[in-house]
């Protein structure tokens, strides 16, 4: 049986004293308003019910650039805007996705400067986004990246080819 993330947070006291925000193994599910935690260097909300990153977004502003380690295993996340992710959490130095039904058909969608930050990221296990080892995964990440590197070249070097007129 869940329990409702937001209840289950308001009952903390002195929000901005916190460095951790302990949320493991609580059947949390929902989303929470984390407005009042500026101090946050962790949160831990693994083996629970999440089923999106929204609720980080809440966090304050110097909350969001505090924040060095995340760790989500075992919910229910499907989908993550990994630009957002990087754009608000600068700081964020290891994120812990794993176990949980991710939806990487977004990864077409995220431009160059951010799939690649993501994949140096899983390159380095500064963020783990698979439960395994070695992952078909991984290989497909660096295979992309490679095409885009190339792509990358190729436009370079058309652009450079072509001579536009001037008006």
């Amino acid at each position: 049986m869940t329990r409702d993330a937001q209840e289950y947070v308001n009952k903390i006291i002195n929000k901005e004293k916190q460095y951790t925000l302990n949320l493991s193994k609580q059947e949390l599910a929902g989303e929470i308003d984390l407005r009042g935690f500026t101090n946050l260097t962790s949160i831990k909300a693994d083996g629970n019910e999440f089923t999106s990153l929204d609720w980080l977004f809440t966090l304050p502003e110097e909350g969001q650039k505090k924040l060095k380690w995340l760790n989500l295993w075992g919910n229910k996340i499907e989908n993550v805007d990994f630009a957002k992710l990087f754009n608000n959490f600068p700081n964020l130095e290891l994120a812990n996705l794993e176990n949980n039904p991710l939806n990487l058909s977004i990864l077409g969608d995220l431009g160059n400067q951010y799939f690649f930050q993501l994949v140096e990221k899983v390159e380095t296990n500064k963020f783990k986004i698979n439960s395994w080892k070695g992952t078909p995964l991984l290989d497909l990440l660096k295979h992309i990246k490679k095409i885009r590197e190339e792509n990358i070249k190729l436009k370079q070097q058309l652009e450079a080819q072509i001579e536009i007129p001037l008006k």
